[in-house]
């Protein structure tokens, strides 16, 4: 189980979505529309060492969106499409990988929107564990 193969899965889950943003991945060249976007970033955290053994390890971390709307045209747009990211990584969810499965375990959460660079922006946390299968 290898950090890339996982990111490409949760990567692959977001673009799967219906009515899913243009989408600004780490590290890839973007231009950003005059419409809405996305923008997703991996924030990884410690592995978990489970068992006696430590033969199982326990992969986390967050797959974070900001979804940045044009500013001054209000908000309904940008939460109706936080309703939607929760909607489809809502939790009891498993994503099986060549040798590995990814659980969503926990209801993603948004926070306050915020005003940056001519966009109303607001982030959006994805929760997620994976383990060898």
């Amino acid at each position: 189980m290898k950090l890339t193969e996982i990111k490409a899965l949760l990567e692959q889950k977001l673009l799967a979505m219906p009515g899913v943003l243009p989408t600004a991945f780490e590290n890839v060249p973007f231009k950003p529309p005059d419409g809405p976007y996305q923008a997703c970033y991996h924030l990884i955290n410690s592995p978990v060492d489970h068992a006696m053994t430590m033969d199982m390890t326990e992969e986390r971390g967050i797959l974070q969106l900001t979804v940045r709307y044009p500013e001054g045209k209000g908000r309904q747009q940008a939460d109706a499409m936080i309703d939607q990211v929760k909607a489809h990584f809502r939790p009891h969810q498993v994503i099986n990988g060549s040798n590995f499965r990814i659980e969503l375990t926990k209801t993603p959460s948004a926070s306050s929107g915020v005003p940056d660079e001519g966009r109303w922006c607001i982030p959006v946390s994805i929760y997620w564990r994976a383990f060898q299968s």
